[in-house]
């Protein structure tokens, strides 16, 4: 298991590579998570449906071993995982990178009491080495139009690729932005300075 310690607000935090065992350390943070950042954005109805379709125990295996999503977890010195992020190789380039590979974020959550910490980007750096060191060429991420989280993406330095509109289900739809950053390996290899 591979292990990255980060330094944030004078409190070691070590990213290392997440499994089957942290689905349940998962799902809690989803929950907390989907429901302070989504609340005020669309229903609980939908929160519920989103919950059950991306983070039952079978479509996090799912993620983790056939879909071939690579987990990071974000954990204190005395062992409290305070977040995760998900990635992994986009199944379609789009026209609108001209990138030859395509990675995708496809989960960044925390604890919501945590946020602001610096936690957050220690993940999306993490991320962002290991994709560049990869050779993936650009990292790309959905992200609800509504949600303050594009303020943080643009500060990491993505920035809008294009809007999106897609239906996850009966009467729900999800209205995001596609974001984009172009990824070197100097980069990914500063990231991890």
């Amino acid at each position: 298991m591979e292990t990255t310690q980060v330094l944030r607000n004078d409190e070691a935090l070590a990213i290392r590579t997440g499994d089957l065992s942290d689905i349940p350390v998962i799902q809690r943070i989803a929950r907390e998570a989907w429901h302070a950042a989504y609340g005020d954005i669309i229903s609980e109805a939908f929160i519920t449906h989103e919950l059950a379709r991306e983070y039952s125990e079978a479509a996090l295996k799912d993620q983790m071993s056939e879909s071939a999503h690579t987990f990071l977890m974000a954990e204190l010195a005395d062992g409290t995982v305070v977040g995760f992020a998900s990635y992994g190789e986009l199944a379609s380039v789009s026209e609108l990178s001209g990138a030859k590979r395509l990675a995708k974020l496809y989960k960044l959550y925390l604890l919501p009491e945590l946020k602001g910490k610096g936690y957050g980007s220690a993940l999306v750096n993490a991320v962002i080495a290991r994709c560049g060191q990869t050779g993936y060429e650009q990292l790309n991420l959905s992200v609800n139009r509504g949600n303050p989280a594009v303020a943080f993406y643009q500060r990491q330095g993505f920035s809008v690729l294009k809007e999106e509109d897609i239906v996850v289900g009966p009467g729900f739809v999800r209205h995001d932005y596609v974001m984009g950053k172009t990824l070197s390996l100097a980069a990914a290899c500063q990231e991890l300075a």
